[in-house]
């Protein structure tokens, strides 16, 4: 459950930091319980990088298995004035009537507000 709690968060897009605030307001809103109350920042580390592990072989294996794949790097300013560079991943599809793959590999904020 633990699991599942924490690949939630971090599917929402949350920093360490903004995990970390979200957990304490659940902590205030439904009161600690034992899975939340154990939950240490070694522990989102250990579960973050077992998600990206999967995720990594996943991508890997459709990289193997595919004919071609495009990688495209880009530093930017997004649409709140942030400078980040990100990198993608473009794979052709499995079979001929899906969609394009399409993976964001990296965003990285250039510059500490």
């Amino acid at each position: 459950m633990e699991f599942e709690y924490v690949v939630s968060l971090l599917a929402a897009r949350l920093t360490f930091n903004q995990f970390s605030k979200v957990v304490d307001s659940n902590q205030d809103i439904f009161g600690p319980t034992k899975k939340q109350k154990s939950m240490s920042p070694g522990d989102v580390s250990c579960t973050t990088q077992i998600v990206c592990v999967v995720a990594l072989q996943f991508l890997s294996d459709l990289m193997r298995n595919s004919w071609s794949f495009s990688i495209g790097v880009d530093a930017s300013t997004d649409r709140f004035g942030h400078a980040q560079f990100d990198a993608r991943i473009r794979l052709p599809p499995t079979q001929t009537w899906k969609p394009l793959l399409y993976f964001y590999l990296l965003a990285i904020l250039l510059f500490k507000e």
